[in-house]
């Protein structure tokens, strides 16, 4: 999916008004649960285009479509600072940079005010962390470690740690989005997108042709070269 053709009046809290394809956008998959919901057009004159926002009724009119592709991407950015970057694509589901990133911002006792950590962590180390904030016993069952000792500077990550990542649901048909696995460390990014559905539920078929993706992420930040 892309941000300037397949966003939706909904994504971007927008009224969605009546009418048919021609008028107001194609429907975003005929037969889905989201039955009347409709990807916003793109048309060559977008000078008769108005947009009202859900809550407030505010209009936002536009003179040209490099105007109205800004306003979808700015206002979506808005909305979710979801992920919109260099390879095209958006939302959640992708090892890349963007997706799999997210800011951590954290105060607390003994944590060194303007301090930055590189470790990597993943949602399930917060349960543990927060847990040994408390003085509290972290139950064994629980897949995360606590990286308290790394905010507070007293340890510090081992050089050979690495985060996990996979998407299953294969060419679901809403977001089109392969499925893949990967890891990557603190420097390097390794990605196999397998493109199977494995008759999981939601997934597609697959068989699409499997890639590799290898990428420095030092030298190679936005992941362009493979």
């Amino acid at each position: 999916m892309r941000v300037e053709m397949d966003i939706t009046y909904n994504d971007l809290g927008l009224a969605q008004p009546e009418g048919g394809a021609e008028e107001v956008g194609s429907l975003m998959f005929e037969g889905s649960w989201m039955l009347n919901e409709r990807k916003m057009p793109m048309p060559d004159d977008v000078s008769k285009i108005q947009l009202i926002d859900r809550q407030t009724g505010e209009i936002f009119t536009f003179k040209t479509r490099e105007e109205l592709s800004h306003f979808k991407y700015q206002r979506y950015m808005k909305r979710y600072l979801r992920t919109i970057h260099e390879h095209g694509w958006f939302d959640k589901r992708f090892i890349y940079e963007e997706s799999f990133q997210m800011p951590f911002l954290i105060s607390g006792p003994g944590i060194k005010p303007e301090s930055t950590c590189d470790d990597i962590i993943s949602n399930v180390d917060f349960a543990p962390t927060w847990l040994e904030v408390a003085g509290l016993r972290i139950p064994n069952y629980m897949q995360g470690d606590s990286f308290l000792a790394s905010l507070r500077g007293t340890a510090k990550q081992s050089e050979d740690g690495v985060a996990y990542h996979r998407y299953w649901m294969h060419a679901e048909k809403i977001h089109n989005a392969y499925a893949h696995y990967g890891i990557r460390d603190k420097r390097y990014k390794l990605i196999f997108w397998y493109n199977e559905g494995y008759g999981l539920p939601g997934a597609s078929a697959g068989g699409e042709e499997q890639e590799w993706e290898l990428f420095d992420c030092k030298k190679d930040p936005m992941e362009l070269f493979n």
